[in-house]
């Protein structure tokens, strides 16, 4: 439909803020809380109850994930920094 449509996407960060954010005010336990509902986590455990996946199948999902992030990783860093000018580019507001 050409209706417009909201999506509400409640999210919990597992890490600080950034590297100087070590997220000392949260409790392990609120993190474990939280990471047990995980909706991707969930999902993977529904699949492999329902023998659509194994858990070797998630391990390699997993492992083919890390090793894209790893790849765009190594080419952001291995890039050239942009021209400063470009920092106006594609912006259109």
């Amino acid at each position: 439909t050409n209706r417009p449509v909201l999506i509400e996407a409640l999210t919990y960060r597992y890490r600080g803020h950034g590297a100087a954010d070590p997220g000392n005010y949260r409790t392990k336990e609120e993190v474990e809380e939280w990471r047990g509902r995980d909706p991707i986590g969930m999902v993977e455990g529904w699949l492999v109850k329902q023998k659509v996946l194994k858990e070797k199948d998630v391990e390699k999902i997993h492992a083919e994930v890390q090793a894209e992030v790893d790849e765009c990783l190594r080419f952001a860093e291995e890039s050239p920094w942009p021209a400063p000018e470009a920092l106006y580019e594609h912006v259109y507001a």
